[in-house]
């Protein structure tokens, strides 16, 4: 495995970390927002082993899963919006505020995308 597939793991094992903490204090925006960010890791890890080059400098996991080909593109469906909308207001709209089963839906797809990456890359 390349080092810089390595880094990226590293972080993302971070970021998913932190989401079971903060999904455990039911915190769930910010939980989820380390979720995609863990789900964004490990895809730029897996496309650095792939093609043997940086991943391109996006937040839209769906087309990092469609450009790589894997077969868990309903989970990244599942996740992709939590980059925005757990961080910002949305106009019109507001905050978005997650409720626990719409929560433990998405976290079980970050995970499901987290561990098929790794397995995927030998971890």
């Amino acid at each position: 495995m390349r080092p810089e597939t390595k880094d990226w793991l590293k972080l993302a094992e971070r970021d998913m970390a932190a989401a079971e903490v903060l999904y455990g204090k039911g915190i769930y925006e910010m939980a989820l927002f380390h979720a995609q960010q863990a789900v964004e890791k490990c895809l730029k890890a897996l496309w650095i082993e792939k093609f043997r080059e940086e991943p391109p400098k996006t937040h839209n996991i769906q087309y990092l899963a469609r450009e790589l080909g894997i077969g868990v593109r309903s989970e990244v469906a599942e996740v992709a919006d939590a980059y925005y909308v757990t961080r910002y207001p949305i106009p019109g709209v507001g905050t978005v505020d997650y409720d626990e089963h719409t929560a433990k839906r998405k976290m079980d797809a970050a995970r499901k995308v987290y561990d098929v990456t790794r397995r995927l890359l030998g971890e």
